[in-house]
């Protein structure tokens, strides 16, 4: 686990989400030797060194579908991994 989202509801409660590598994310840079994943590429293109990069789609399941989300926090667990969330839409 390299991070996590806790989501905050309007009541006060608060679920937390757990970002997995190989999972939920990948290293954002292509590496040739990692050729099976199940993640869905949302989009690719390359930095400004010209290297390969892509971005990942993850969903989950609002845990409590009858509360109103209020906020996410997105909170890094790792030293040496950085998550950034790009966009976030519900459903």
């Amino acid at each position: 686990m390299i991070g996590r989202y806790v989501v905050h509801y309007r009541n006060g409660e608060l679920d937390a989400v757990p970002i997995v590598v190989g999972c939920d994310v990948l290293d954002w840079h292509v590496t040739p030797w990692v050729t099976q994943t199940n993640l869905v590429v949302a989009w690719q293109g390359t930095n400004s060194g010209g290297a390969l990069v892509r971005l990942f789609r993850t969903t989950w399941e609002n845990a409590r579908p009858g509360e109103l989300v209020q906020s996410v926090d997105l909170v890094g667990e790792r030293d040496r991994a950085a998550p950034f969330l790009v966009a976030f839409t519900a459903e």
